[in-house]
């Protein structure tokens, strides 16, 4: 018994030494720590915090379009929320979780953190430049909203115009219309009464040359029927010059009267020279 209680001591130290050691188990290929019996792989925390990270930007990138609600917090400010909370909670899991003997898992901790927070302040750059070209569109389009409102109110004004001027040319248009139409009238009125007249002087002339010809045809007909002439003689050549002298008086004032009682005035006369020209030969034939 005391053979096998001395084997059992001496066995116990090698078994505990070997049990403490990270080569004792199996699948630890990948760096791993003693944390009072438990194994955690360091690259696994870290892949998570990165996939937790991304996630966390890509939320961010996603609200970026509420940049114009003003009750909704900067997005600066949340990145920068988002930085320090992350960076607080990856240093107390350093604390917590690594013991202050492991130096090197610190330095790549810290590395892993420096990281993180690059790659926070590439997002929050990132975000701080999406935040500035949504200012510019938000202004780009108050003054596109500004100038369609401007040429909106030209357009009307413009409108307006147009409607006044067509109005305006289309009561200038009825305006020449009536006057044209009065001035057609007087000037249908003038011609008319001037053919009127013209037409009374062609009558009065008609029958001017009518009485004519028929006083003409008497005082022929009167000559052919008158005696021949007596043998010249003193005592007898005076009487027949009185009778001539008397006929032609007689004939002088038969035609003279007759022609003045006409109510023709003289500027009607001289309007027409056709009639004129059919006095003309007439009156020479009488004398």
């Amino acid at each position: 018994v005391s053979f096998v209680f001395c084997i059992l001591l001496s066995i116990i130290p090698l078994v505990t030494s070997k049990m403490s050691s990270p080569s004792t188990f199996i699948g630890t290929s990948s760096p791993g720590f003693d944390y009072g019996g438990e194994t955690q792989p360091f690259q696994c925390v870290l892949e998570a915090e990165e996939a937790n990270a991304h996630a966390h930007a890509h939320a961010l990138h996603h609200s970026a379009t509420n940049v114009f609600d003003p009750a909704s917090p900067s997005l600066t400010q949340r990145m920068e929320d988002y930085e320090k909370e992350q960076i607080r909670q990856i240093e107390e899991e350093t604390e917590e979780t690594f013991p202050p003997r492991h130096e090197e898992n610190m330095i790549d901790l810290r590395r892993e953190a420096t990281y993180h927070r690059t790659r926070a302040e590439v997002s929050q750059r990132k975000l701080r430049e999406t935040e500035r070209e949504a200012a510019e569109w938000k202004l780009r389009c108050t003054s596109a909203h500004k100038e369609a409102e401007a040429l909106q109110s030209k357009f009307e004004v413009m409108k307006k115009q147009k409607a006044d001027m067509f109005a305006r040319l289309q009561e200038n248009h009825e305006k020449i219309l009536a006057k044209n139409e009065a001035r057609a009238e007087r000037k249908i009125q003038e011609l008319t009464e001037e053919k009127k007249k013209k037409d009374d002087m062609i009558d009065y002339y008609e029958e001017l040359i009518e009485e004519l010809r028929a006083k003409n045809a008497a005082s022929q007909a009167k000559r052919s029927c008158t005696p021949p002439p007596l043998p010249p003689a003193a005592s007898v050549s005076p009487p027949t010059n009185v009778v001539e002298s008397e006929e032609e008086a007689e004939e002088e004032a038969v035609v003279t009267p007759k022609k003045t009682p006409k109510k023709t005035p003289k500027s009607q006369k001289k309007k027409s020279p056709k009639s004129q020209k059919k006095k003309s030969p007439k009156s020479q034939k009488k004398k």
